[in-house]
């Protein structure tokens, strides 16, 4: 992630922020849910080479809908930002 931001000096009668922020990210997942009533079950996770005929009974999710598959996550993000505060003046 990488931001850049400029600001006014502080403490004028105008002061102001912009700025803006960028994310690239590639992230690979393996993503497996399972549904249970066992407290004490501990399925492990499955190898990204099992055999769709040999999966858990309690299986309830696996990511792309293809168990033992890597799921590659690619964001860009872009956000621009501004902020500004005018200062009144009171007479006393």
């Amino acid at each position: 992630m990488q931001e850049i931001s400029l600001s006014s000096d502080p403490g004028r009668f105008f002061e102001w922020v912009i700025g803006g922020i960028y994310l690239n990210s590639n992230s690979d997942q393996y993503v497996n849910e399972y549904a249970g009533t066992d407290p004490d079950d501990v399925t492990s996770v499955l190898p990204a080479d099992t055999d769709p005929s040999s999966l858990p009974a309690n299986l309830s999710y696996a990511e792309t809908h293809i168990v033992g598959s890597i799921f590659t996550r690619h964001i860009k993000c872009y956000r621009r930002y501004a902020n500004y505060c005018r200062h009144s003046l009171q007479r006393r």
